[in-house]
């Protein structure tokens, strides 16, 4: 699963939402995605023309996306809250939360571990989902 604090700068939500679009593809059975909005209070601040989410996700082809309410601090959802403080899988150490930057959280299959990433492209996001996904794999071989 990947939770995605995603600012809504101008252009940013859009090109955020063909990448999801794109990895959804690559991990099509695998890969589930809840996005929260996030209004900047810059952007707030500068009356531009809001970036319109829910249509942006009806343009996503896959129905394994949840959009959340719109914030104008992702600190105060309580899934990030819950997420913080959680250690990352592989071991790489995690980075602060930046507001206006889109952080991504990539949750283990079992919950018990979270990776911070902020503002990754698209294939060091795809490196590390398959990180998790080969983990998945490895843990299901062993149950057998």
């Amino acid at each position: 699963t990947m939770f995605i604090a995603l600012p809504l700068y101008p252009g940013m939500a859009k090109y955020w939402m063909s990448m999801l679009d794109h990895i959804q593809k690559v991990f099509p059975y695998t890969l589930e995605t809840i996005i929260l909005p996030v209004i900047p209070k810059a952007a707030a601040d500068q009356n531009n023309e809001k970036t319109n989410v829910p249509d942006l996700a009806k343009e996503n082809r896959s129905n394994k996306l949840i959009l959340l309410k719109e914030t104008d601090d992702a600190m105060t959802n309580a899934a990030v809250k819950l997420m913080l403080p959680l250690k990352a899988m592989a071991g790489f150490e995690q980075t602060d939360m930046l507001p206006d930057r889109v952080n991504v959280f990539i949750i283990s299959s079992d919950g018990r571990y979270v990776e911070r990433m902020v503002h990754p492209s698209r294939l060091e996001l795809e490196k590390r989902i398959n990180v998790y996904f080969m983990q998945l794999q490895q843990q299901q071989q062993r149950e057998l």
